[in-house]
Formats: structure tokens, sequence, C-alpha cells
């Protein structure tokens, strides 16, 4: 059965109550799980189910939602990783060896925010970089609307407000980083 969602808030809700909880992330060819201190290497998980999210707006804005279970049974979780039209297909390349069905749709973002904060364009950013910075583990983040916690976001220093970033603006080499 083909599951479909209007846009990714809605397909993570679906997948915590399906009890893909643990918040994953890929990191030196390998699914980890820091809450459970868990790491597994290809042939240890199954991804049952990937959907891909593009914006309507930006093609340089999108992300894929996997739904991942460990091969022993102690992670079921979701690993959430951006795309672009700018990016590379390495951060990928791991996971879509397993070959998963990947379910393309537009997401219904409210023209101008992507996940509950103001999109910030690469052009707004080109008419002055100096004013907006990315922020790393910031105790100050708004909540994340599919549950888990942002790790890192734009900061627009001009308006006070954190923003999010388009991909293309995350490896300009104006951005300037700040983690706290």
């Amino acid at each position: 059965m083909t599951l479909n969602f209007n846009n990714l808030v809605e397909a993570t809700a679906h997948y915590m109550k399906e009890g893909y909880t643990d918040n994953l992330h890929l990191m030196n060819d390998q699914i980890t799980c820091k809450a459970k201190n868990a790491s597994f290497g290809k042939g240890e998980f199954t991804i049952d189910a990937v959907h891909r999210f593009e914006e309507n707006t930006d093609p340089s804005d999108n992300s894929v939602l996997y739904a991942i279970s460990s091969g022993d049974g102690s992670v079921k979780g979701m690993l959430i990783d951006a795309y672009g039209v700018y990016e590379s297909e390495g951060s990928n390349l791991f996971l879509l060896k397993a070959e998963p069905v990947v379910n393309t749709h537009k997401t219904a973002d409210p023209e101008g925010f992507k996940y509950g904060v103001r999109k910030l364009t690469k052009a707004e950013f080109n008419e002055n970089p100096g004013r907006y910075e990315l922020r790393k583990g910031f105790p100050d983040f708004p909540s994340c609307p599919w549950g888990n916690n942002f790790s890192m976001l734009g900061y627009d220093k001009e308006k006070s407000e954190y923003v999010w970033f388009v991909s293309s603006i995350l490896k300009d080499s104006k951005l300037e980083t700040t983690v706290y």
C-alpha cells in the first residue's frame, strides 16, 4: 500500500504514531541513534519507507524522510535528509544503495515559510550576507514541527529571528557559523 502525504510534517506524524520515534542520523556510513547509543552499518537495518518532498517554490529546498528499523529490533525511527539542486548525492548514497521505492510529494507549506520559520531565499541572502548566520546547538531554537529538535538553523540578526536557509545558502562561503 502506498501512503501519500501532503508534507513532511504530516508524514512524520504518521510514522511517529506507527512507532518510528527514534531520532536517527547518518554518520560515517552508519545509521546512528544517539539516545540509545546504537549504530548500524549496511545490512543491519531496513529502510521501511521513503518519502521525498519537493518544494514547489524552490527546487533547491527539498527533503527526504526515511522510516528505518534496525535488524535486531532495538531501534525504530526516522532520518530526515535535505537535498536540492545544488547538493551532491553523497549524503544519500549510502541509504540509496538499498534501492527503496521513493514516493514524491509536493509540500503544502505556506508561502514563504518552511517548518514553521520564515524561509530565506538565496537572493535575499545575497542582498546582505552579513545580516545572517548559521547557528548550531542553540538552546532557544523554536520547536521542530515533527517532534525532534533542530540541530542548526539560520538566524536573521537584524530581525532577531530564526529562518530556514535554502540549501544553496548553506554552501555559500559568505555564511558565518556560530556554535553555542
